[in-house]
C-alpha cells in the first residue's frame, strides 16, 4: 500500500520588481551635488548591502533628482509602507557606502531607524 505524504507549502518570496510586498522604498538622490559626494558609490553599496540581508523584494530603491538638500549629500529618504515600521519618511544625510550596512540592517531590516545619520529636528 503506498503512503501519502503531505507537501509543506513553501513560504512565498516575493518577486524581484513585486513593490506590494515592500516593506520599505528608499529614494536615493542622484542630484550633480550628491553624485560628486559620493552618490553612486553609496547606491551600489546599498543595494548590496539590501541583497546580502536577504530583503530583495522588501525594499525598494528608487533614484531620484535632487532632493533640495545639496549641502547634505548623498542623501537617503526611507519611507516604510503603511502599518510598517515607523510611519513617515526617515531622511538621512551624508549617507556613504560605509553608512550604508548600518542602515539596512538596523532600520531596513529591524525597524530602529539610524539617529546618527539623521537630518536634526527642526526647533518649533
Amino acid at each position: 500500500m503506498s503512503q501519502i505524504i503531505p507537501l509543506e507549502p513553501k513560504p512565498l518570496e516575493p518577486k524581484k520588481k513585486d513593490v506590494t510586498r515592500a516593506r520599505y522604498t528608499v529614494f536615493c538622490c542622484m542630484g550633480s551635488d550628491c553624485v560628486k559626494n559620493g552618490a553612486k558609490e553609496t547606491m551600489k553599496a546599498l543595494r548590496s548591502a539590501i541583497r546580502d540581508a536577504g530583503l530583495t523584494g522588501y525594499v525598494h530603491v528608487i533614484k531620484t533628482q535632487c532632493a533640495d538638500k545639496c549641502k547634505e549629500g548623498p542623501v537617503l529618504i526611507a519611507c516604510s509602507a503603511c502599518g510598517h515600521g515607523p510611519c513617515g519618511a526617515v531622511w538621512y544625510r551624508e549617507v556613504g557606502a560605509k553608512d550604508v550596512d548600518c542602515i539596512v540592517t538596523e532600520h531596513l531590516a529591524n525597524d530602529e531607524p539610524v539617529v546618527a545619520k539623521q537630518f536634526p529636528a527642526k526647533a518649533k
